[in-house]
């Protein structure tokens, strides 16, 4: 739907600084925050990935923290399908990787 295609096209995107500004002016971490919850696995699938590149900036991994994307993204580590599985663990690796409050967050998460 929509949202998935929203999503794929900010995760292919989101290496470019300028659409990581837009994305955040655009206030897209809560909207992908919530598509972690999504019942469709495509949507959760391209809303992690996203995330995870989003992170790489330490503005928008602030929001993506402040927003509570971490318990979610720890959640689609249970789902059955594997390729929500492996973009939600590359997605937490990223956010962990960039700064002391990721990796808080994981394990605050149960990660």
């Amino acid at each position: 739907g929509t949202c998935e295609a929203a999503a794929k096209a900010i995760w292919n995107l989101a290496q470019n600084s300028k659409v990581r500004d837009r994305v955040k002016r655009a206030n897209g971490i809560p909207a992908l925050t919530a598509l972690l919850r999504s019942n469709s696995p495509a949507e959760a699938e391209a809303a992690a990935g996203a995330l995870g590149i989003l992170s790489e900036s330490a503005t928008l991994l602030d929001a993506i923290l402040y927003e509570g994307a971490v318990p979610r993204l720890v959640a689609l580590l249970h789902r059955p399908e594997r390729a929500v599985q492996d973009v939600a663990l590359s997605a937490l690796w990223a956010v962990s990787s960039v700064d002391a409050k990721g990796r808080g967050a994981l394990v605050e998460a149960g990660g």
